[in-house]
Formats: C-alpha cells, structure tokens, sequence
C-alpha cells in the first residue's frame, strides 16, 4: 500500500502511512459498516438487534476475525449510529459541493 486514507495506521500494512502523516490535510476518510433496519421497525426489535450485535462485538474470536482483515468495531447505540451517519452524510455533502460534483 502507498497510503492509507483513515486518520490512524492500519495494522495490517503498519508500513504503510496515512495521507495525514504525508501532509494531505482533510484526508480522513475512513470506512465503515453499520447494520440498519427498515424505517417503522420497533424500539423494541431495534434494542434487541442492537444488543445481540453488541455481544457479538464483544467477542475476542469476532474481533479478532475483524482486526484480521483491518476492520476495528465502534459498538454504539441507534440514535448514535444516526447521529453518526448524519455527520458523515453532511461531510461527504460538502466535499461533493467543494468539488461542484452532481448526480445525473
């Protein structure tokens, strides 16, 4: 790898810099992965969704699967996860808008 474009090193190519490290300011743009469930769907069903994922998360073989393939898992609540998509929405919004880039 030439660079990475998260604000931390990867541990699986810890030689490899970020574009932070080599002076690319801005440059954090990490990857992620979420689990969403359809709009209307219960708190309840939601919280037990989120519990089980929060297990399974918690689980030294899970994560240790995970870390094998650079992915660090970010447990969080649902209404974190919204906040969280929300912020990252509006960011790439403007880096689109910084571009001048549009849908067609």
């Amino acid at each position: 790898a030439l660079a990475t474009t998260g604000a931390t090193r990867w541990d699986v190519f810890p030689d490899a810099p970020t574009l932070l490290e080599l002076g690319v300011p801005d440059s954090d743009l990490s990857g992620w992965n979420g689990i969403l469930a359809p709009v209307g769907t219960p708190a309840e069903v939601v919280a037990k969704l989120n519990a089980a994922v929060g297990l399974a998360l918690a689980d030294a073989e899970v994560t240790q699967r995970l870390a094998a393939v650079g992915l660090t898992p970010h447990p969080t609540t649902a209404a974190g996860f919204g906040a969280f998509m929300a912020d990252e929405f509006a960011r790439y919004q403007a880096i689109a808008a910084n571009f001048n880039l549009h849908l067609d």
